[in-house]
């Protein structure tokens, strides 16, 4: 970890907001780095102040605000925000239109704006799988809410999940998971953001339902009822 992109995204997964980072022109620093930890191999950021050498890819950017900072807390409030919009944008370079629309809409599940119980859940997700459920609401934006698309989502946490519709009534869904450990605010959640409202599913957690002359389906014990 050298360089101040590296430092923000090593905080951010580490759980260390943006804004909670104070970047500070370091007193000793080497010439060869451009951070300034007191450990070389330093791999874990806590802040609050995180010391830097700003002149070693920014000498045109800082050298003269430096030489005038002095004590001014002023230009030391200034040269944080301007290390802070240098490594923010580092950290978006060689990112597609999409991918800035995923995290957008990734910060925008985190925060609750798809509402509350979303948000809890998504937020014991690890960082891959919040991408993923954001990636596949860009996707529905992009196609339309569909039965289709409820299946993509479903099938990317439930892979054998096996989702029926009654020919009878097109509306009614059942929905075959065969886990004990499903985890029943994800499956809400997956319904929540990708069920079609006209649809109504009904879920059979650990046992599939008896479908006439499938034998599969019809063994005593291991079956319920519809």
């Amino acid at each position: 970890m050298n360089y101040i992109w590296e430092i923000l995204l090593r905080a951010r997964a580490g759980g260390v907001p943006d804004q909670e980072l104070f970047f500070a022109q370091a007193k000793e620093c080497s010439p060869w780095y451009e951070q300034s930890f007191p450990c070389l191999n330093e791999d874990t950021v806590t802040g609050p102040v995180v010391e830097i050498n700003s002149l070693y890819r920014f000498s045109a950017v800082f050298q003269e605000l430096l030489h005038e900072m002095g004590d001014s807390e002023y230009l030391r409030f200034l040269f944080d925000a301007a290390v802070h919009v240098l490594a923010a944008q580092e950290t978006m370079m060689g990112l597609s239109k999409r991918d800035f629309y995923v995290q957008k809409l990734r910060r925008d599940l985190l925060a609750g704006e798809f509402c509350g119980s979303v948000a809890q859940t998504v937020q014991a997700f690890s960082d891959d799988r919040q991408r993923g459920v954001a990636s596949l609401l860009l996707m529905q934006y992009e196609t339309g809410s569909s039965l289709l698309m409820y299946r993509k989502a479903l099938t990317y946490f439930y892979p054998d999940a096996m989702l029926y519709q009654l020919k009878a009534h097109p509306e009614q869904l059942l929905l075959y998971l065969g886990l004990t450990d499903a985890d029943r605010q994800t499956v809400q959640m997956l319904e929540d953001l990708f069920l079609p409202l006209q649809y109504q599913v009904r879920i059979f957690w650990t046992k599939h339902f008896g479908v006439w002359d499938v034998e599969a389906s019809l063994v005593m014990d291991e079956i319920e009822i519809y």
